[in-house]
């Protein structure tokens, strides 16, 4: 039902945003399996649905509050995003797709989609498919002001893998490390932080019913 702040899940399954009309795909829809991430720390294991990031998008949860997102929707997250983009410092990583190394050096954000929207209805991973065993990991590294302001604008057109400060993959698993403790962000909710993760694809996780 698409009663969060942001609904982004559900825009990748083509659902109407009004709720009525979602009751009525009970009577209509059809039953389709999709995937969740499987998420691990070395504090607990996790799962969420759509997507999982460390780093600037990490920290962005744990400034939000819920009186914010009640009182603004997903405004929050576009006013907080583009300060915590603008601040966001580097930190080192290892990053592992399927069991070989992919990249080594400093990042300021990692995105780990199941689905294509985050942050109420940007395009953070338009690649990516919901049924497809696979995850979208996309790594931004370090940039200056203005390159930054230029990834904003291109997260706002959905053009955000285009530029060439972003590395983008695809994986079922995916080992990160870092060399600083950084907050983990899943679903759009605060999930601890630390300086080892573990992301896997868990293949048709439910079964949902869809338009």
């Amino acid at each position: 039902m698409p009663l969060g702040t942001g609904n982004d899940f559900v825009r990748s399954l083509n659902y109407p945003q009004d709720v009525l009309e979602v009751l009525a795909l009970l009577d209509r829809g059809a039953t389709r399996p999709v995937d969740a991430i499987e998420v691990s720390t070395p504090e607990g294991e996790h799962v969420c649905l759509n997507v999982a990031s460390a780093g600037a998008a990490g920290a962005l949860a744990e400034e939000i509050d819920a009186a914010s997102k009640q009182r603004w929707g997903p405004l929050a997250y576009v006013w907080n995003g583009v300060a915590r983009a603008l601040g966001a410092q580097p930190f080192g990583v290892e990053l592992r797709l399927d069991g070989t190394l992919a990249f080594q050096g400093e990042a300021l954000n990692l995105v780990v989609a199941n689905g294509a929207f985050a942050g109420g209805g940007y395009k953070v991973a338009p690649e990516a498919q919901v049924d497809d065993g696979l995850l979208e990991v996309h790594l931004i590294r370090p940039c200056g002001t203005l390159r930054r302001c230029d990834l904003v604008a291109r997260l706002a057109a959905g053009t955000l893998e285009a530029s060439d400060v972003v590395e983008s993959f695809r994986a079922r698993r995916i080992e990160l490390r870092t060399t600083s403790e950084q907050p983990l962000n899943l679903d759009g909710e605060p999930a601890g932080r630390a300086q080892a993760f573990g992301f896997k694809a868990r293949s048709a996780a439910l079964r949902v019913i869809v338009p």
